[in-house]
């Protein structure tokens, strides 16, 4: 019997002892894998930044990597083509720790010996547990930069973590950043940016997200601009059930001012798609990557620059715009809505507010919309609609003619004045289309009824105006949310370049 326990106290130690080295090969096997996971979802989005292992030195109880991130045409915008990193990892009992290192990269080496003084502030740490996840913290001191023109930058302390599971299948990021200055001309205050995301599909991740930024100010030959509170925030729902896609993005601030700008307090709006057949989505999707990927290609020959990626982007647009309105054409659906939500501000004129959405009653295709345009009141058998707004009296000042429309005969101006504010509201309620509480369309389809040419072209372009907004929308937001998976800078100049698009183009007044 203690022949017996002498044997498995023996056995017991030996097991213990190698514990170091199974959970070596457990981080060799998640990082192989991860890097396959991840290079497989870079290239289903069109790009070609590529991760890759340039060694692996597995050892008892440690291990070396050399690996890279090839940024691809990517890199035309930092001026760098590829990040180097070597990893050195101590295998322990409860999993493995590892740091990482830059020092191979001449161009960040350089940048630490001429510019810091020789002090690396960039600190990377990760954790791969036995559950086979993995959380990544890069931790950035603070450091101070001089252009050579007396102009001094001060950067602050920032924490980045990153995590993944050993399936790919969810992920999680954190940033906060306490900002940077240059004195007398630019403070940014508290960067915050918070995510978690789950994988559906290879082009869909539901889940949420949210950018804010404590404070800005920038301040340049005497104009300057504030900004205070501003956040950014994205949402993916996903119904398993019903296959369908809901997507939002909310942006907001407390306070935007400056010396050409009126004082904005209070300010958000929440623009969204719901209920979007999933697979549909999913088409789109994977057209806007072969866009992206043609994209990439063209900038990586031709160099980066803001209008030659303006004009990229028009020259892809016009290319894929048949097959993009093919599959758009799929999506529309009994259900899908398009909405417009928590719209809210205050102007030194008084306070805005107001909400949109505009929902499909039934299946449709885009030729079935041709009769709407003949025959108007056909779009109550098929649209929901609901439109609120309220806004201050002097905004409408310009436009007189918001007040005094008549339409479908009736004296009924968009906006009518309710206090010191101007009101709107429209929705479609029971056959009937309700503007200011006067119906000024009915529709009775068992009676098959008919219009007039000059209704039917007042109406029509009404009901033009809404679809071509809500489209404009969609778009908006199908290609921010596809630009930010492969990298959120681009996801930010999608959604305001498309943004100042939309304000151009149907200006309130």
């Amino acid at each position: 019997m203690k022949k017996f326990i002498i044997v498995f106290a023996v056995v017991l130690i030996g097991a213990g002892a190698g514990i170091p080295y199974f959970n070596g090969l457990i981080m060799e096997n998640i990082v192989r894998r991860s890097m396959q996971n991840i290079n497989q979802a870079y290239a289903d989005s069109g790009s070609d930044i590529k991760l890759e292992i340039q060694e692996y030195e597995r050892g008892f109880s440690r291990s070396i990597i050399e690996w890279k991130i090839d940024l691809g045409a990517i890199s035309n915008i930092y001026g760098i083509d590829e990040i180097l990193f070597i990893e050195e990892a101590e295998h322990g009992y409860k999993g493995v720790v590892s740091e990482t290192r830059l020092d191979k990269n001449q161009w960040f080496t350089d940048f630490v010996e001429n510019q810091l003084d020789g002090k690396n502030p960039v600190h990377i740490h990760t954790v791969y547990a036995l559950a086979g996840d993995m959380v990544t913290t890069v931790d950035m001191d603070a450091f101070s930069l001089d252009n050579g023109n007396g102009v001094k930058g001060n950067i602050k302390p920032a924490t980045w973590t990153f995590s993944m599971d050993k399936a790919f299948q969810n992920m999680g990021s954190r940033l906060s950043w306490q900002g940077c200055e240059v004195p007398d001309k630019l403070v940014v205050a508290g960067v915050g940016f918070n995510t978690r995301m789950k994988k559906i599909s290879n082009h869909i991740w539901a889940g949420q997200s949210l950018f804010n930024l404590a404070g800005f100010h920038a301040a340049d030959k005497g104009e300057q601009v504030d900004v205070k509170q501003a956040r950014l925030e994205t949402h993916v729902d996903y119904d398993k059930d019903k296959n369908q896609l809901s997507v939002s993005m909310g942006l907001g601030c407390d306070l935007l001012m400056g010396n050409n700008i009126e004082p904005l307090k209070d300010a958000f709006v929440r623009i969204g798609v719901n209920h979007m057949d999933a697979q549909g989505y999913e088409r789109i999707a994977q057209l806007y990557a072969a866009m992206v990927k043609n994209m990439m290609k063209a900038m990586g020959e031709r160099g980066f620059h803001p209008d030659r990626m303006e004009r990229i982007i028009q020259q892809q647009m016009a290319e894929k715009k048949t097959r993009i309105i093919a599959e758009a054409e799929k999506l529309l659906k009994t259900g899908l809505e398009i909405r417009i939500s928590d719209l809210k501000a205050s102007l030194p004129q008084g306070k805005i507010s107001g909400d949109f959405s505009l929902s499909l009653r039934k299946d449709m295709t885009l030729a079935q919309f041709r009769p709407i345009m003949m025959q108007p009141k056909l779009a109550l058998d098929v649209f929901s609609l609901h439109s609120r707004l309220s806004l201050p009296e002097s905004l409408a000042d310009r436009n007189p003619d918001l007040m005094e429309l008549v339409i479908w005969g009736k004296q009924t101006g968009l906006l009518t004045k309710t206090g010191t504010n101007l009101t709107h509201e429209v929705q479609t309620l029971d056959g009937k289309l309700v503007l200011n509480q006067k119906t000024i369309m009915t529709y009775n389809k068992s009676r098959g009824e008919t219009v007039s040419k000059t209704a039917r072209k007042t109406v029509s372009k009404g009901w033009a105006h809404i679809g071509s907004i809500a489209g404009a929308i969609l778009g908006l937001l199908g290609g921010t949310f596809v630009m930010w998976k492969i990298h959120p800078i681009l996801g930010i100049i999608t959604f305001f370049g498309g943004l100042r698009y939309l304000l151009t183009v149907y200006p309130m007044t």
